[in-house]
């Protein structure tokens, strides 16, 4: 198992969701949805082909970066 102190440490501060649903069947609008903490139908983000707008919506690795985290996307 990896070890990520931070990410437990946030955890362990906050709430662990050890049953959460996805409302979204399409990766694209999922990811947008935790990436914006709001449903398609909020953040406008309803198709493959579809982008967040971050001018009218922050995403929450923005917020992480801000108090100092680190954040990437890996892509395999």
């Amino acid at each position: 198992m990896n070890q990520a102190p931070s990410i437990d440490h946030i955890g362990n501060r906050g709430i662990w969701f050890n049953n959460a649903f996805c409302t979204n069947a399409i990766c694209t609008p999922a990811r947008a949805s935790i990436l914006t903490g709001k449903y398609s139908h909020r953040n406008n983000v309803y198709t493959l082909g579809d982008v967040i707008d971050q001018t009218e919506q922050p995403i929450r690795p923005q917020y992480l970066r801000r108090t100092g985290y680190q954040t990437a996307v890996v892509r395999r």
